[in-house]
C-alpha cells in the first residue's frame, strides 16, 4: 500500500469540516483504501466526523450506517464517539437510527457497552434514554451482558455506581416510546 496515496486520499476525506457526503466518498475509493482510510481516522477525526452536528444527523448517521460494510472497528469508534453525552450534543437522532438498530441487533464488544454506560450516566435527556433503553434491554436479555455492566459499575465510585444502578434498573422497566429490535 502506497502510504503517501493513502495519506493524500485521507487528507482530501477529511479536508470538509461537514460531513454530508462523507459516505458517497469513501464509495469512491477501493474497499481496502476506504478501509485503511476509516482505520486511521484518529479520535479527534473521528469526533469531527460525528458530532459537528447542525443540520448533519442523517447524513452522518448514512455515513456511520457505511462504514459497517467497511470496518466494524472504525464503526464502533464512531458509534463510540457519537455517544458524547455533551448536553449540547447528546444522542444521534435521525430518519433511519441505524446505529442504534445495529447496537440492537448484535452483542456491543465491551469498549462499545462500556460508551452506552458512560453515556447512561452523564445525560439527562428523557428522550436519549428512552431511545438507549432499548440497547440496554437487548444487551441484558439477548445477550446476557449484565455481569459486564455489573463489573463496570464495580469500578466506579460506589455513588456514582450506586446512580448508575437505578438509572439502569429504570430503563429496564421503561416503556419505551422507541422500538429499535
Amino acid at each position: 500500500m502506497d502510504k503517501d496515496r493513502i495519506s493524500q486520499m485521507k487528507q482530501d476525506f477529511m479536508e470538509p469540516y461537514w460531513t454530508e457526503s462523507s459516505h458517497l466518498k469513501l464509495q469512491e475509493f477501493s474497499d481496502s483504501d476506504a478501509k485503511e482510510i476509516v482505520e486511521s481516522m484518529e479520535s479527534c477525526e473521528i469526533f469531527s466526523k460525528v458530532n459537528y452536528r447542525r443540520h448533519q444527523q442523517d447524513y452522518i448517521a448514512d455515513y456511520i450506517e457505511y462504514l459497517w460494510e467497511i470496518s466494524e472497528d472504525a464503526y464502533w469508534n464512531h458509534v463510540i464517539s457519537s455517544l458524547n453525552a455533551d448536553s449540547a450534543i447528546g444522542l444521534l437522532w435521525s430518519d433511519n437510527m441505524s446505529h442504534i438498530e445495529k447496537m440492537c441487533e448484535v452483542e456491543l464488544p465491551d469498549r462499545v457497552l462500556q460508551a452506552v454506560l458512560a453515556f447512561i450516566e452523564e445525560t439527562t435527556s428523557e428522550n436519549d434514554l428512552d431511545a438507549i433503553s432499548n440497547i440496554i434491554k437487548v444487551q441484558i436479555n439477548r445477550f446476557s451482558k449484565q455481569e459486564a455492566i455489573n463489573n463496570h459499575i464495580a469500578t466506579l465510585l460506589p455513588s456514582i455506581g450506586k446512580s448508575l444502578s437505578i438509572k439502569i434498573d429504570k430503563l429496564l422497566a421503561l416503556e419505551s416510546s422507541y422500538k429499535f429490535y
